[in-house]
């Protein structure tokens, strides 16, 4: 329940208002996914899913975990001839790749705008509207670890006919973790 939680308070942070640090992505550019990231078939030019993740415990009584997710964001390139890719996909100003990755981390990385984002997930958990009362919820944001290199994607990443000239695309995947959870025995949810 923990990692749902984390899933979901990240994807609702980056649907967010930029006004209220999020990215302003739609639905049909950001979800929840399986775990390797990849896009749903009906995807537009972009579209970022949070994944995956996992978690280790430090307590030999109680729970003191700590866990990690994904972030993949993905770029079609069919619209762009191959000798552009790096400067209209990869490198352009505020809608390529390096650019959103980087809008991605401001906005997650340690919950610049007030623990948005495990405030969120201690809510799912059941917490008060605070985010902080109630429960034994998350007391660490999650914090940006590291980040993959772009990765060529073809057809089959974005569930299209390999004979599809819109199935051809980049993806980079960002790695956060950190996200700290304490929970004596008898409040484990």
């Amino acid at each position: 329940m923990s990692l749902r939680a984390l899933h979901l308070a990240v994807r609702n942070r980056l649907k967010d208002s930029v006004v209220n640090g999020g990215l302003a992505l739609t639905a049909r550019e950001c979800e929840v996914m399986g775990p390797d990231g990849r896009p749903p078939a009906r995807c537009g030019e972009r579209f970022v899913a949070v994944h995956g993740g996992g978690c280790s415990n430090s307590s030999r009584d109680d729970l003191d975990e700590v866990y990690h997710l994904y972030v993949t964001v993905t770029l079609r390139a069919a619209r762009v001839p191959p000798d552009r890719w790096g400067t209209d996909l990869i490198d352009k100003a505020t809608t390529g790749m390096d650019d959103l990755c980087q809008s991605v981390k401001v906005s997650i990385h340690k919950d610049a705008a007030n623990d948005v984002v495990i405030r969120a997930a201690n809510i799912l958990l059941g917490a008060g509207a605070d985010g902080f009362s109630g429960i034994n919820g998350f007391v660490e944001s999650l914090i940006f670890e590291n980040m993959g290199d772009d990765a060529p994607k073809g057809p089959d990443w974005f569930s299209a006919d390999p004979e599809d000239l819109h199935g051809v695309g980049f993806a980079r995947t960002l790695r956060f973790g950190g996200a700290r959870r304490v929970q004596t025995l008898e409040s484990q949810v």
